[in-house]
């Protein structure tokens, strides 16, 4: 079983061609969307992926609730490997006064707060295409490096025993009996 996200985001009329070159400037721009696991659960971030393909479907009126339903049960269950990129999807649907844009992703790649991020990002880009995105301060192996390190410092096994103390508290909760 996997932890996934579906959503759907409503814009004015997109192009479909500047959708996708945003979204390949993302996927380079973000490692955690180059990301792959192995069988033991080890990360690999990939230096270079191929273009990432979006789908495009345009409807009328009439059928529009109909391809994005059709969308919906293609993408909203959709199942990941780990060990294969990407662990996300797009897809575009363009109906007569808007663009519905589908994201598909495993949590395993991004949290909320990066999902929102990069959403952010993408809309920043299409209404401003001058406009260069401001470096990243940080990647996620700099979070690891950094968890690591405090793993290996002189306060790690406190650390260590306040995470047990709240782990022991939150299991004698889920123990309590429930009216």
């Amino acid at each position: 079983m996997a932890c996934h996200v579906y959503l759907e985001v409503n814009y004015p009329l997109l192009q479909h061609a500047r959708v996708s070159a945003i979204w390949n400037e993302l996927v380079a721009r973000h490692d955690m969307l180059r990301a792959v696991f192995d069988r033991s659960g080890s990360q690999r971030v990939l230096p270079d992926v191929p273009e990432l393909i979006i789908d495009c479907a345009s409807s009328g009126a009439e059928q529009g609730e109909a391809l994005l339903d059709s969308v919906k049960q293609q993408m909203g269950h959709r199942l990941y490997q780990p060990e294969q990129w990407p662990l996300f999807s797009l897809s575009l649907s363009q109906l007569p006064a808007r663009s519905v844009l589908h994201l598909s992703m495993d949590f395993l790649i991004a949290d909320w707060a990066s999902i929102w991020l990069l959403l952010g990002e993408f809309e920043t880009r299409y209404q401003h295409p001058d406009q260069p995105l401001p470096p990243l301060k940080i990647q996620f192996r700099d979070y690891l490096l950094a968890e690591r390190g405090m793993d290996e410092s002189p306060a790690a096994p406190a650390r260590s025993c306040l995470v047990a103390a709240a782990y022991s508290s939150v299991a004698r909760l889920a123990a309590a009996p429930v009216a």
